[in-house]
């Protein structure tokens, strides 16, 4: 492997050792790791390109016996999405669900915190295609569906409808696993459920989060393990006004646009993405 310019003899052999060479690309942060090692050089692009433990490092390929291991987000992902990664604070200490239980609050989701928002300049470079970021997973070990909970509150009780979408073509061909492509674009293209229908919507990555008595009544109705959860409250107080909401629609009519203009495709479709869908309804205590 090329050693790097100005590198002493000492640093030229281990570099020339590929399972040194990998465990110092290893030893480097996701950013650095991915937009500067793999520059410097073609041989280095093709052995980074080339190394599982590398790829999986850079998220990009899952992790293997995944048995105990804790998980962690795409570092990278949340700084380019960071209200999908809660990186941003939500407003408030608690949420107090219609069943009087306290739950944790979490931030909405917010397109105007997207990087290429808050930086107009980078539309482009983020809706290219081959955007590394598409073929990201967003997180390690790797989450396998996304589910979208539908909270309908409404007088004297509420009505919940859970499906699972997953494209098992698309995500095979990459490994498996989540990418932040299919959730992109199902949260800009998804018609059922989208910003413009109700900007009341928040990310779950923990079971745990969604509260002991959604909890509940998903295990009664058969809803087992679930991946990465969307849940949209209807007929709540806390709606974003319409100065909130302007803007949101905006960013969501750039994007679409967007693709329009580059003749792209979104390759998300609920017809053929939906496993499992299930309604049901309960009253309050």
């Amino acid at each position: 492997m090329a050693p790097p310019p100005m590198a002493t003899p000492a640093q030229s052999q281990a570099f020339s050792i590929p399972e040194i060479f990998e465990l110092i690309l290893l030893n480097l942060d996701t950013r650095t790791l991915l937009t500067k090692a793999s520059r410097v050089c073609r041989d280095w692009t093709r052995f980074i390109n080339s190394s599982p433990p590398i790829q999986r490092a850079l998220f990009f390929k899952p992790l293997g016996n995944v048995l105990n291991k804790p998980t962690m987000e795409n570092p990278m992902l949340a700084e380019a999405f960071p209200s999908l990664f809660h990186q941003i604070p939500a407003t408030g200490d608690d949420d107090t669900n219609h069943n009087g239980r306290t739950e944790r609050l979490l931030p909405l989701v917010t397109f105007t915190t997207f990087d290429f928002i808050r930086r107009p300049h980078m539309l482009d470079a983020y809706m290219r295609p081959e955007a590394s970021w598409r073929r990201m997973l967003v997180q390690q070990p790797a989450v396998h569906t996304l589910t979208f909970l539908r909270v309908n509150y409404g007088h004297g009780g509420q009505s919940l409808c859970h499906y699972e979408v997953w494209s098992a073509d698309y995500q095979k061909e990459l490994g498996g696993g989540l990418r932040m492509e299919t959730l992109f674009e199902v949260l800009i293209f998804e018609e059922s459920w989208t910003q413009f229908e109700c900007p009341n919507t928040r990310v779950f990555w923990r079971l745990e989060d969604l509260g002991e008595s959604t909890q509940r009544e998903m295990q009664l109705h058969g809803v087992g393990d679930l991946g990465l959860v969307l849940r949209t409250d209807f007929g709540v107080c806390w709606q974003r006004d319409s100065s909130e909401a302007a803007p949101e629609h905006d960013a969501v009519k750039n994007v679409r646009k967007k693709y329009r203009e580059l003749g792209m495709t979104p390759k998300y479709w609920k017809e053929s993405w939906v496993l499992e869908r299930k309604t049901w309804g309960s009253l309050w205590n």
